[in-house]
């Protein structure tokens, strides 16, 4: 299955899915990791270009940087662009998704709410089926006035160390504890949804659109 994650920062996918990711790798699928913004740009004080941090991420969980795509929207200010910008930007990616991976509508981070509103208008099931999953990104999900509501989960035992350490090449999101971005937050939220559905260790979705797909996702 071709598999793209329609994100905007550069934490985001690696927060909400690292260790699906890595199964989904592992199984065969193709992954194709989409940023919507110019995140490295947010903080031009820094100096740094965190595009590096997130390919340095996605290499520790197994994927080549050449799967990494950059649109370069102004980040923090998603909502000033035109939806079918974005939309366009995307689709001359050329990439064909099977399923896309993206942010909740519930999010308190706006960027988010217009890659949730991208996927849906460029996973369209009209020629083909597209399924659209959500996740939730630490920091950003729970603090949002809707609340998440999974309905799918990934048991991501054995594979939440690794996520961590993906996740530890994004220094400049990364934190402290008790920040929910920090080694022991990320921990804790996956013993959170484990504990939910009777796993160790688990990642939560929500299956906005799905189909009786030939193969198996994980």
């Amino acid at each position: 299955m071709n598999v793209v994650f329609l994100v905007c920062h550069v934490d985001d996918a690696v927060l909400g899915a690292g260790g699906t990711a890595q199964r989904m790798l592992d199984a065969g699928h193709t992954i194709d990791v989409v940023y919507v913004t110019e995140d490295y740009n947010y903080h031009p004080e820094k100096n740094y270009d965190n595009r590096e941090e997130a390919r340095q991420a996605w290499s520790v969980l197994g994927l080549d940087e050449d799967r990494i795509h950059f649109l370069d929207f102004p980040t923090m200010k998603l909502d000033t662009e035109a939806l079918i910008d974005v939309n366009i930007a995307f689709e001359e990616t050329g990439l064909q998704p099977d399923v896309i991976f993206t942010l909740d509508e519930s999010d308190v981070n706006q960027d988010h709410w217009t890659a949730y509103n991208s996927a849906m208008v460029v996973g369209r099931s009209i020629d083909r089926q597209i399924g659209i999953v959500t996740m939730e990104v630490l920091s950003s999900t729970e603090w949002g006035e809707g609340e998440f509501q999974p309905n799918y989960y990934v048991d991501v035992e054995g594979r939440v160390e690794t996520k961590i350490e993906a996740m530890s090449n994004v220094e400049s999101e990364m934190e402290e504890w008790p920040h929910p971005r920090s080694a022991k937050g990320i921990e804790t939220k996956a013993r959170q949804r484990g504990m939910e559905v009777g796993y160790d260790y688990a990642e939560a979705f929500r299956l906005v659109r799905w189909f009786d797909f030939a193969e198996q996702l994980v």
